[in-house]
């Protein structure tokens, strides 16, 4: 099929492209008598020029790019050219260009160099006369080149909603610091955004991740509530009782235990083996794992001792046996880290009364600081 055109309409006309190689190329074809002398090119864009700006342009575009030799025609081409600036995103210039155009006798050709802005992501005026017809062209041009993303299979999203959820029960289980999971959590979830948009922009692939976001999420928010709630009740289940009562009577007894030389991970695991053995004490110990939480010379002293502590109304309360069956219990957990040899208790008890607030807070502090100087400074007769 032969077509002969006798209008040819240039979009993108200013741009790059058409200073550098389009009308260098239509002029060189000029030269050589290889396009038909009736034909009329007609330029457009959103540069404000009009028909003799628009040749002026042309000109220093030839005077640059075309070779010396070929500027034979020049006067010829520019005559061919005309002008009328558009901006393409908007239905209104387009009557204008029409009328620039006007009516070919034999027919149109165009030629479409336009800003990138304008494909795939913003609508053309077509989208506003025909809806639908630049998406499907958009989505038939994609499958044709290539381009169409395609959804990876779901279980891959579904599995790394798991994992992140299993990630998240194991550092729970595995007793690490809160500020560390809040931390994990935060950073496994900007990286899911993050691969999510790097292999959307750097490959076809489409990633939905929105399950092992929703999921974390979720997974996370009930975590926190468990850990503030289980945190409140190791730590705070016999004391919310004292401030309410005006003057009393009670059996504080501690248990102060230190692992020599332990590292952050053995810590940890110090912390997940006390609390398995205070919640299976029918007693009703209370424990405290982090006594200081401000970094500086405090905490340094105090890293890594942790307390349990019986607070009863009846002084005859057996809480040394319990406290013997924790200490063997923690000597036995870790053999080959000899935690038998490297743990530090000690045991301090008193029988306070208070009349006031004030009274209980420095009775309490005091039996508490007996029993963790007994862990620093440890007697032959503190039980190790």
């Amino acid at each position: 099929m032969k077509f002969i055109a006798d209008r040819l309409l240039l979009f993108g006309a200013t741009g790059d492209l058409a200073k550098r190689m389009l009308l260098p190329s239509l002029c060189a074809l000029d030269a050589d008598d290889l396009i038909d002398p009736k034909l009329e090119i007609v330029g457009t864009a959103r540069s404000d020029f009009d028909d003799q700006g628009f040749r002026n342009f042309a000109r220093e575009a030839l005077e640059k790019f075309l070779p010396p030799e070929r500027r034979g025609s020049v006067a010829t081409f520019l005559n061919r050219l005309s002008y009328q600036s558009l901006d393409a995103t908007q239905i209104e210039g387009f009557e204008q260009l029409a009328a620039k155009v006007g009516t070919p006798e034999r027919g149109l050709a165009i030629f479409l160099s336009t800003a990138p802005s304008l494909f795939d992501v913003k609508g053309t005026p077509v989208a506003r006369i025909h809806p639908g017809v630049e998406i499907l062209a958009t989505a038939i041009d994609n499958f044709k080149n290539g381009d169409a993303l395609r959804e990876r299979p779901s279980w891959i999203m579904i599995s790394a909603a798991l994992l992140l959820i299993w990630s998240m029960a194991i550092a729970l289980h595995r007793q690490v610091h809160i500020d560390v999971f809040d931390t994990v959590f935060g950073v496994l979830q900007v990286g899911l955004v993050l691969i999510a948009y790097a292999v959307v922009n750097l490959s076809s692939w489409y990633l939905d991740t929105s399950a092992p976001l929703s999921l974390g999420v979720m997974y996370f928010t009930v975590a926190r509530l468990y850990y503030g709630i289980a945190h409140g009740w190791l730590a705070d289940s016999q004391v919310n009782g004292i401030m309410a009562r005006p003057a009393g009577t009670r059996l504080l007894a501690v248990l102060a235990l230190r692992l020599d030389g332990a590292t952050a991970a053995e810590r940890r695991r110090l912390k997940g083996e006390l609390d398995r053995l205070v919640a299976r004490s029918t007693l009703g110990p209370g424990r405290i794992s982090r006594l200081i939480e401000d970094p500086g010379l405090v905490q340094d002293v105090f890293t890594g001792t942790m307390l349990v502590y019986w607070l009863a109304e009846d002084p005859e309360l057996d809480w040394r046996g319990d406290a013997s069956r924790i200490e063997e219990a923690l000597r036995r957990a870790r053999p080959k880290q000899h935690w038998d040899r490297r743990l530090v208790c000690a045991r301090h008890a008193a029988l306070l009364s208070w009349k006031s607030t004030e009274e209980w807070n420095a009775a309490a502090a005091s039996t508490i600081l007996a029993a963790l100087t007994a862990t620093l400074t440890p007697s032959p007769e503190t039980p190790r």
